[in-house]
């Protein structure tokens, strides 16, 4: 049994993520061809200490070794050296690693001696297969050897075995060979270092399963972290274990028999961690299975549940009750559950409690959990609508409430009366108003208080949908604050940060306004539910995301006077990775393929927050500026900060004593004061907790870390800067985790920058660097960033267009200064399969462009792997969907002022509000709201004209709430639509202020205000209509426009002074869901040759004609091809059709009066070329005039 630690990502298998399969299920085969296997890779050799010995061969005069060395591995800590001299002979080093069933070979060689390899395999017959590949020894840097066809190459040649020249898998040997001729002209001896050799295996997913050993996989410290294993065939196991920051803690390989069913894990910290699995049968098959795990801290035994923090569970619905256990085991202090009122009475008058329901009340009992029971819904026994709104109705909902109060008791549970009053039964007689909310909320309130005073109510648990704000205000105007004894809202805002959100931070704030100007001030706020979903969609976010937000929203809310927050929700509700309503939860589905219950990053930052903060009241904030948050819990005996930032930086804080940091997933390390009093720490969107004797904390400029752009496989170079400005000096030791080892002195006043070194990170994944600084042996600072490695050699694809029809669009960029040659890129579209950019080159730090040509009929699924010996190899996968009839957007520019310009009105329009009409309640036809778009672009821009006729222009909001008021949003994304799930989203609004507000909503992590988007709009209201034109950069939105092929939507939304009413649309996929399947198609338009410019001479002049002023227009095409001319003036429009080049033409402008003031005309004119416009306009003033 082979096992080592590392600090490194030295893995001795990467897989595809699309490769993992069920944790506790059986794998089932992968697709069988062409659909291609998900890929892994078995270490040959990683030349690490304690890795298995390679052999050496000599023949004629030759001689050499093979060592260990450290010097800038390509990955983990150590590489291979060989050196040797070959004036005669063969210089060979082999290894015979047990059968493989190897579909590529791959391994990073570095020299400056060495231009010359040859690379031979054996294969299941004993035949060997070898070939001569290439080395640059002019690279200083490690290169990339790659075989993907072990039977072809340069020099190849069969010998021994089957000698057949056919490859009989598995792989048996592998060998790297010297000869004379290997070496630069002139010499026969040199150093070739040698590094990560790893065969490439189809990993078909197998009879191979693991099983939970602690429910949910969830592990205190102490306890030995493993999973159990079955797999009748597997006779050995190879494993790699991360942590949350991407750090490989724990890998190894191991007979299945020596496991004896159960492989251990070595994660001994708090922390979250994934493991991925490899098993390999007899016969060298390979099978693939992952999960994910927690280790917490135990809780204490005088932990007190805190009320303030709350998970929403379904037990009342039907989850497995064994996962309650873990709900507990994270520290909540309640749970947001249901007992259904139809459920519950059957009969009339009689309230028999499910089984269900009383054994989650018995288990939330022994577990110490709290109540909080949503009293819900409605029962067809009393009325057929869901939401009471008769009497009779409303008492026997009181019944109802008064039974589950008598049932739970009022001792630390809460009641909340209904859930989302005002977005559930729309349709029914109570429609959601506020006014009938209130009167249930009265039969209730009475008959609770009646018999259990001290019960706690809760209401409105009020859903922040359509005029949220107005509701609130009836519901307060109504007296429903006297009826509840907290108030609950649920601000949704996702994806977005909670930090400054008009939906979260702004939700509840109206709230508490409302409630101070009405004598509530001090009534509890809580929010209760509030999630962030892992759906792979546009207001999703990934899984260290949910972990994060999740953290920051309670901190930000408790900060905000909150006194719940009720996290949605305990479990995945599904699998559907592209449906929203399966991803809330913190934990998987029990169909999870990655394992029942088990837990994602977010079950850990919870459960570490809970246990840091229980039973410390908020106490205080501190000011550390507008990117960086301090917020201060404190019993008087024990106090915590819980600091972070969203634009990195570094907090001192000043301490009497030593401190304790503890990472969001529970990792803590102990820091005592420098010399001036302070400990030092890094802040970055993560939040840390800091706990000891603080007095003040404040942003420092002391300290600085950041890390150089790494390109994958290389070491990573980092800098931290100690400024000691205004400060006394000081000498650090500096300990890179993961990384060698530095130390710095400098002087009072001085500053100094220290290099620092990380090995090399071979994957692309998110890294956290760290640096813990010593003085004199005791740690006083912790630093710490994050860097993301640019693969060396990557590739893209999109749906494109060229001149020939539709195409797979390829871009393989390479990052390195260093071009690199194809060895082709293997395309599989389908069942179809080919090979392009075979001996293509890809320029120092460029860009290759390869197009396959496609026609989808249905979905299709495509992958794209690069083939190179000079680089690390890349692959990209997607789907291709049919294109139908996409629009044609013509190239024409746009003068963004608000003043449509004639060459696009000339174009034809796409109708807004004609088949989507009904989706505008009360619409009363084009008058009420209607528009008309046109799309056009140019080499810089997309640009959308809109010409709204609406009879009331209204806009009260701003930022990204304008889609409340009226206002345009347009949805884009790269390709036919549905083959990108994130759309860029865009809206456009002229608010009544006059100010013209630009939104970006999606993707996420670029929401706000778009630098590259340009917009006008002006307001007709004479005529009533409302002009919007919007240019909007390619570069913006991460759209190359020369694959010409995307997808939009446009949007109109409607408020005529009383709140938003709807939208109507052009497309659909974007306001009544977000489902980018539904945008409509679009083909950017091409000119075959450009047209020469568009020349006039113009003369104008006001004139009298008799006692009447006249503006009299006279223009000539002094171009070279007939043009289309239209006038414009303040009396009127006249359009000349076809003028001939030289030819001229004339209009006079009647004005009704007898003298004009000074004024302008405007002249466009413009030629066709394929349908499009090609135009300029002119403006040309004249004197005012009187006429006698």
């Amino acid at each position: 049994m082979m096992r080592h630690r590392a600090t490194a990502v030295t893995a001795i298998l990467a897989l595809a993520a699309s490769a993992v399969t069920a944790l506790g299920a059986t794998a089932a085969p992968l697709p069988t061809e062409p659909v291609p296997a998900a890929t892994g890779q078995v270490v040959i050799g990683d030349f690490e200490p304690g890795s298995p010995d390679w052999d050496v061969y000599t023949t004629g005069e030759a001689s050499g070794a093979i060592t260990l060395a450290t010097e800038a591995p390509a990955s983990g800590a150590g590489h291979g050296r060989i050196e040797a001299s070959v004036p005669t002979g063969t210089f060979e080093l082999a290894r015979w690693p047990g059968q493989i069933e190897a579909t590529a070979l791959q391994l990073q060689v570095r020299t400056a001696d060495v231009d010359l390899v040859t690379l031979r395999l054996q294969d299941s017959t004993g035949q060997a297969h070898q070939q001569r590949v290439a080395v640059d020894p002019d690279v200083e840097g490690w290169q990339t050897l790659r075989l993907e066809d072990f039977t072809s190459g340069e020099s190849y040649l069969h010998f021994g075995g089957a000698d057949d020249g056919v490859w009989h898998g598995p792989l048996r040997a592998f060998s790297v060979i010297l000869d004379t001729w290997s070496f630069r002209e002139g010499s026969t001896a040199g150093t070739l270092d040698i590094d990560a050799v790893v065969a490439e295996v189809d990993v078909a997913t197998a009879p191979l399963t693991l099983q939970t050993i602690a429910r949910g996989n969830v592990f205190h410290t102490g306890d030995d972290v493993a999973v159990a294993f079955t797999g009748e065939d597997v006779v050995e196991l190879s494993w790699t274990v991360r942590d949350a920051h991407g750090t490989v803690v724990d890998q190894g390989t191991a007979p299945a028999a020596d496991l004896a069913g159960t492989l251990p894990i070595d994660a001994d910290g708090p922390g979250w961690y994934t493991a991925d699995v490899i098993g390999t049968t007899a016969d060298g098959t390979r099978y693939v299975v992952g999960t994910d795990l927690a280790v917490l801290d135990p809780l204490p035994s005088d932990f007190v549940r805190d009320p303030r923090f709350g998970v929403a569970t379904h037990y009342g619905q039907s989850w497995p009750l064994e996962t309650a256990a873990l709900v507990a085991d994270a520290g909540f202090g309640l749970a947001r559950d249901e007992a259904y009122w139809a459920g519950q009475e059957t009969t009339p008058g009689q309230i028999v409690w499910q089984d269900k329901v009383v054994a989650y009340q018995d288990e939330f009992e022994d577990l110490g959990l709290g109540h909080f029971r949503v009293l819900s819904y409605g029962n067809p026994l009393y009325f057929p609508d869901e939401a009471p709104t008769t009497p009779e109705g409303r008492e026997a909902f009181a019944r109802y409430a008064v039974a589950t109060v008598a049932e739970l008791g009022v001792e630390g549970n809460y009641f909340e009366v209904w859930n989302e009053w005002n977005w559930r039964d729309l349709d029914g007689p109570a429609a959601g108003s506020a006014a009938q909310y209130v009167a249930l909320l009265q039969v209730v309130h009475d008959a609770v208080k009646a018999e259990y005073p001290d019960a706690v109510l809760v209401g409105p648990a009020l859903a922040p949908m359509d005029d949220w704000q107005a509701w609130f205000a009836e519901f307060v105007d109504l007296g429903g604050l006297d009826l509840v004894d907290a108030v609950s809202t649920h601000p949704y805002t996702h994806p977005n940060a909670p930090e400054g959100s008009s939906r979260f931070q702004g939700q509840y704030g109206a709230l508490r306004t409302i409630m101070d100007e009405n004598g509530h001030g001090d009534m509890p706020l809580l929010l209760s539910e509030v999630g962030w979903p892992t759906a792979e969609t546009a207001v999703g976010v990934d899984e260290a995301t949910q972990a994060r937000l999740m953290v920051r929203g309670q901190l930000t809310a408790f900060a905000d006077g909150a006194q719940n927050f009720t996290i949605y929700d305990f479990m995945d509700d599904g699998t559907d990775a592209g449906e929203v309503e399966h991803r809330f939860g913190i934990v998987r589905n029990t169909d999870d393929p990655r394992g029942a219950w088990v837990p994602k990053p977010a079950y850990v930052t919870s459960a570490v927050m809970n246990r840091m903060l229980a039973g410390l009241p908020y106490e205080s904030s501190g000011d550390l500026g507008d990117d960086a948050w301090d917020v201060v819990f404190s019993d008087g005996n024990r106090t915590v900060h819980a600091a972070w930032a969203t634009d990195p930086t570094t907090a001192a804080f000043a301490a009497t004593g030593p401190v304790t940091v503890t990472d969001a997933y529970g990792g803590a390390v102990e820091l005592a004061p420098d010399s001036d009093g302070l400990v030092h720490v890094s802040l970055d969107e993560e939040p840390i907790y800091v706990e000891g004797a603080v007095t003040d904390v404040s942003v420092s400029d002391a300290y600085r870390f950041d890390i150089e752009p790494e390109v994958a496989g290389t070491p990573a170079a980092g800098h931290v800067v100690v400024d000691r400005t205004g400060r006394s000096g000081i000498e650090l030791e500096l300990e890179p985790v993961g990384g060698e080892s530095a130390s710095v002195s400098v002087g009072a006043g001085q500053s100094a920058s220290v290099d620092v070194a990380y090995l090399p990170q071979s994957s692309g994944a998110e890294r956290t660097y760290s640096v813990l600084a010593r003085v004199d042996g005791v740690a006083v600072t912790l630093l710490r960033t994050t860097g993301s490695p640019t693969p060396a050699l990557s590739i893209t694809g999109v749906h494109g267009v060229d001149a020939d029809g539709q195409v797979l669009r390829l871009q393989v960029t390479n990052a390195t200064p260093t071009a690199m040659t194809l060895d082709g890129v293997d395309v599989a579209v389908g069942d179809e399969r080919t090979r392009v950019g075979e001996g293509d080159s890809v320029p120092a730090s460029g860009t290759l462009v390869l197009s396959v040509p496609i026609a989808p009929t249905e979905p299709t699924g495509w992958t794209a792997t690069v083939l190179t010996t000079t680089g690390t190899p890349a692959t990209a996968s997607g789907t291709l969907t049919p294109l139908g009839e996409p629009v044609a957007v013509p190239a024409v520019g746009v003068d963004v002022d608000g003043v449509a310009d004639p060459a696009v009105l000339e174009l034809a329009a796409q109708d807004v509000g004609v088949e989507e009409a009904p989706a505008l309640p009360g619409w009363e036809g084009p008058a009420d709201s209607s528009a008309s778009i046109w799309l056009t672009h140019d080499d810089e821009n997309l640009y959308l004209t809109l010409r709204a006729q609406d009879d009331v222009h209204a806009q009260p909001s701003t930022g990204g709430d304008i889609w409340q008021g009226d206002s345009v949003q347009i949805g884009l994304v790269a390709g036919a639509p549905g083959e990108d799930p994130v759309p860029q989203e865009i809206g456009v609004a002229l608010t009544d202020a006059g100010e013209v507000v630009v939104h970006r909503w999606a993707p996420a992590d670029v929401a706000g205000t778009p630098a590259g988007v340009s917009a006008a709009v002006i307001r007709d209201e004479g005529a009533a209509t409302t002009t919007y034109e919007v240019a909007i950069s390619w570069a913006e939105i991460g759209i190359d426009p020369a694959g010409r092929l995307l997808a939009s939507t446009v949007v109109l939304n409607e408020n005529d002074g009383s709140g938003r009413e709807g939208w109507l649309s052009w497309g659909l996929g974007l306001a009544e869901t977000k489902n980018v399947s539904l945008f409509n198609a679009l083909v950017l338009a091409v000119t075959d040759e450009p047209l020469p410019p568009v020349t006039l001479r113009i003369s104008v002049r006001a004139q009298c004609w008799g006692a009447e002023a006249v503006i009299a227009v006279h223009v000539v095409n002094t171009s070279e091809v007939p043009l289309d001319i239209r006038m414009t003036t303040d009396y009127g429009s006249h359009k000349l059709t076809a003028t001939a080049p030289g030819a001229s033409g004339y209009h006079g402008f009647t004005s009704g009066a007898g003298a004009v003031d000074a004024g302008s005309v405007t002249v466009a004119a413009y030629a066709w070329n394929d349908g499009q416009p090609v135009y300029e306009r002119f403006t040309v003033p004249y004197e005012a005039v009187t006429c006698g």
